[in-house]
């Protein structure tokens, strides 16, 4: 149900008001409160694109999506216990403070936050709290689906939680991996930051492993099975130091600064003593 302001008013002045049987959109209304909101929705709620400073008055239960994007707020305290899935992305939000429990995606991204405290501790779904000004994990998510915190200012991965699937940390400004995961059933990206080590990195990637742009002299510590592309461009590591890491590693594609058709057909030769061997020679123009 998408109503205007005038409908929404007459809705919250009837004695029906307490509960809504289905979805209520009341977005892009320039609402600053929502005193008197039905308090049950047993659909989604779409309060996004208003001018909301505050949560108060909001539904206490919402059975579906949970909407409060691209406004003022500064707090979720107020908002509802529990929703499906929550979006309150592109706020002035320093905490997560007030958030509900919720069954699938929670969305924080493009606030203002420095901290993950008062986070759902589990997200059977996304967890994105990227391009915010987040210094540490600790006080965050205890296990999520896939986890994106690219574009904060981490400096480390302690805190880390469980995920289950995809991990983004890119462009922050870690120094090391200790506390990520030791197993990765998607891709993991830690690009763009500050790594000299890849000490704490996952054992296993079942998916792509991107290390772009970081200040990589060595691959020691790096993932014994990279289950697809193994991106490592833009670092400080040799052509030798690339194919040692490969002769003990699982991977299916590699994007160096390097040959990589002629490194993935050296990588394909099934005896180890010829490929090293060739290691001597058959690199030697590249």
């Amino acid at each position: 149900m998408i109503l205007d302001k005038l409908e929404f008013e007459i809705l919250k002045e009837s004695k029906l008001s307490e509960y809504v049987d289905g979805n209520l959109d009341i977005s892009n209304l320039r609402y600053k409160s929502l005193k008197d909101c039905p308090s049950v929705i047993n659909g989604d709620f779409d309060c996004s694109g208003n001018q909301l400073m505050s949560l108060d008055g909001a539904p206490r239960e919402i059975k579906g999506e949970f909407y409060c994007y691209n406004n003022k707020l500064t707090s979720l305290e107020g908002g509802p216990e529990s929703a499906y899935q929550f979006n309150c992305h592109s706020n002035q939000l320093t905490n997560l403070i007030g958030s509900p429990k919720v069954k699938r995606n929670f969305w924080c991204f493009c606030n203002k936050l420095i901290s993950l405290e008062g986070s759902p501790k589990v997200v059977n779904g996304d967890f994105n709290c990227h391009d915010n000004q987040i210094t540490s994990l600790e006080g965050g998510p205890e296990f999520v689906s896939s986890f994106s915190c690219h574009n904060n200012q981490l400096t480390n991965l302690k805190g880390c939680p469980q995920i289950k699937l995809e991990f983004n940390c890119s462009d922050n400004q870690l120094t090391s991996l200790e506390g990520c995961p030791s197993v990765i059933n998607g891709d993991f990206d830690c690009s763009d930051n500050r790594l000299t080590s890849l000490k704490g990195c996952p054992s296993v990637i079942n998916g792509n492993f991107d290390c772009r742009d970081n200040l990589l002299a060595s691959l020691k510590y790096g993932p014994t099975k990279i289950k697809k592309t193994f991106f490592c461009a833009n670092n400080n590591l040799s052509l030798s130091e690339i194919l040692k890491y490969l002769l003990n590693t699982e991977i299916r594609g590699i994007i160096s600064d390097f040959n990589d058709k002629k490194i993935m057909k050296w990588y394909k030769i099934e005896d180890h003593h010829e490929k090293l061997k060739m290691i001597f020679t058959a690199f030697a123009d590249l």
